[in-house]
């Protein structure tokens, strides 16, 4: 099974300590579903011992494969503001004996944080950053690393297709021919090296899903990529729905805005 896994967090009642699984398995995600795992095995049986207290802006990573894999979950904020330096692993994650634990750590500086980053590597947790309730964690302080004693073996099968993703490279001016920037570059037209730069990038092949900004300089989607789902609502530039799922106290103005500069 593929699934991601949610600890804590913030929500109306304040933070959280619920455990969710969202199951990816079903490949479609219209398909995909939401459960309940706080007190539940993935497996059905009803999971008992301690368990981490309430915490949001927490840092949490997965170490291993398979039914062996962890969940290791640091720091964070309390229901009542007070900044955690606890650590705790979740395992195993496949395995109906699935339980918390937690970890005896130390390290050469205070893991007392939140708002920071964790990785796992060679079986060595590193927590990076952070804000320790007064100010930020200055760059002296601000690495953890502790070794971590927990079995988490499991390795892929033979054969197990293992997706990987490829980030692709926005469309930026330098991109463009010398012809098409120089043109774009001339014009007096409103947003025209934007348009060039939107035209370039789905005339490729395969189309490429953004490009720069070169006002903002922020990654603007084109109208290629926002072709495979639903209108967002967001009002994007080059929303193939026609700002659709726009909110109505909205649409008025992005239309305003659309009226005779963006391509649809």
């Amino acid at each position: 099974d593929e699934r991601m896994l949610v600890f804590g967090g913030s929500t109306e009642g304040g933070a959280s300590a619920e455990l969710w699984s969202l199951d990816c398995s079903s490949g479609a995600p219209t398909k995909w579903n939401w459960n309940d795992e706080t007190n539940t095995t993935f497996v059905g049986s009803t999971m008992s011992g301690p368990v981490p207290s309430n915490r949001t802006s927490h840092a949490a990573a997965i170490t291993g494969y398979g039914a062996s894999a962890a969940m290791i979950i640091c720091g964070g904020q309390g229901t009542k503001g007070a900044i955690l330096s606890d650590a705790w692993v979740l395992s195993p994650l496949g395995g109906e004996a699935r339980g918390w634990r937690r970890l005896d750590w130390g390290g050469t500086f205070p893991l007392r944080r939140c708002r920071h980053s964790l990785a796992v590597v060679n079986g060595l947790a590193i927590v990076y950053s952070g804000y320790d309730g007064a100010s930020i964690i200055d760059a002296h302080h601000s690495l953890f690393a502790a070794p971590l004693d927990i079995a988490t073996n499991g390795t892929a099968n033979e054969g197990d297709e293992v997706e990987q993703w490829a980030a692709e490279e926005p469309v930026s001016v330098e991109d463009l021919p010398k012809e098409l920037r120089a043109k774009a570059l001339a014009s007096t037209m409103p947003l025209a090296m934007a348009k060039t730069l939107h035209r370039f990038a789905v005339a490729q092949s395969p189309p490429n899903d953004t490009y720069i900004d070169p006002d903002s300089g922020f990654s603007v989607f084109t109208q290629t990529c926002l072709k495979r789902r639903p209108c967002c609502g967001n009002g994007c530039r080059h929303c193939p729905w026609g700002h659709e799922n726009v909110p109505v106290y909205c649409r008025e103005r992005y239309a305003a805005q659309a009226q005779g500069l963006l391509e649809w």
